[in-house]
């Protein structure tokens, strides 16, 4: 249901989600993966030694985007009109609807993953849990964030 990931760089298949702990069932009621995953299954990029990476699956329309090739991603909504955009756009998932700002969130990918709410009008939830702007918070694989009213999951693949 999800497909395969591939490095954006390489072109290089990274995870196979079917043989490596993340179940393709969703959850009916949430549309979510169930927490049920193991990441020590996953495996690392083939072509690189890089720390972990992070993918975000856009639960509404199971789209997955992949967050490779640095630590730190900014998320929001691109608008011609301002100086700085966002890393990743999330304007195709309805994020103007859902009351995504244009620059909402941050993910740092370092010794430990973690979330940052970036002063949003609308706020940031990991799990159900509002989250206070501008302070940087623990994530762990199967999070659910919710920016705005958009539900994300993430998935740390060590």
């Amino acid at each position: 249901m999800f497909g395969v990931i591939f490095c954006s760089e390489c072109g290089e298949q990274i995870i196979y989600p079917a043989m490596h702990g993340i179940k393709q069932d969703l959850d009916e009621s949430s549309g979510l993966v169930t927490k049920d995953i193991d990441p020590a299954n996953s495996e690392r990029h083939p072509k690189s030694n890089r720390e972990p990476f992070i993918s975000l699956l856009i639960v509404n329309s199971g789209h997955v985007i992949p967050l490779v090739g640095r630590d730190e991603f900014t998320l929001g909504r691109f608008d011609p009109n301002q100086p700085i955009q966002p890393d990743v756009d999330l304007n195709p998932h309805g994020a103007y609807q859902s009351g995504i700002s244009r620059l909402h969130a941050s993910i740092r990918i370092d010794q430990q993953v973690t979330l940052q709410d970036l002063g949003s009008f609308n706020g940031t939830k990991i799990n159900g849990e509002e989250i206070p702007a501008n302070v940087p918070h623990p994530l762990s694989h199967g999070d659910v964030l919710a920016l705005g009213n958009l539900n994300i999951q993430v998935f740390i693949h060590i």
